[in-house]
This record gives structure tokens, sequence and C-alpha cells, in this order.
């Protein structure tokens, strides 16, 4: 949806690709996103830790027992950071100024 709205803001001469560019680089520094990337990092480094002897000892049994609960975790981190990426995106788009 967002794609769409983006290339037909284009198309229609409302807005050129440099505001797009400068849209999407601007995501990478909002503070919700790298707090969210953060949070990624930190549950990733724990789990790797928690779980170092099973990988050390190539127990993958109970390695693959850990998943559904790091992959859960890891979904809705996921979840937030493209949420909020919508929200941006469309914010800049409805921002861009109509010619």
């Amino acid at each position: 949806m967002l794609l769409e709205s983006a290339t037909r803001c284009v198309q229609a001469g409302k807005c050129i690709k440099a505001d797009l560019l400068v849209s999407v680089m601007e995501l990478m520094v909002d503070d919700k996103i790298v707090n969210l990337q953060r949070e990624k990092v930190a549950v990733l480094k724990d789990y790797f830790s928690k779980n170092k002897d099973n990988f050390r000892s190539n127990n993958y049994c109970a390695v693959m027992a850990t998943f559904p609960t790091i992959m859960e975790k890891m979904q809705s981190l996921n979840r937030g950071q493209l949420d909020r990426v919508n929200e941006l995106m469309q914010k800049s788009l409805d921002a861009l100024p109509i010619t």
C-alpha cells in the first residue's frame, strides 16, 4: 500500500524521488525504530548466552525446543518496527506537497 502510494505520488508529479529517499532515511534514525532494534539485539544476545551450552554441544533438539519462544519475541518486535515504519511513511507521504 505504501509503495503504491509513493509510486502514485512520483508519477503524478506531486513529489520527487528525493522526497521519498529522505523519508526512508529518516526511518533509520527514528528513536522508536532504533530502540526496537536495540531490544532485538539484546534479546538475541540473551538467548544465545542462555543457550550457548546447547549450541556448543550440538544439542539441536534442545536448541529447537527454545525456538518458539525466541521466534515469538522477535516477531513481536519486528511487527512493532513495521508498524512504526508504516506510520512514519504514511506521515511522510501525507506531508508531501501537492503540485
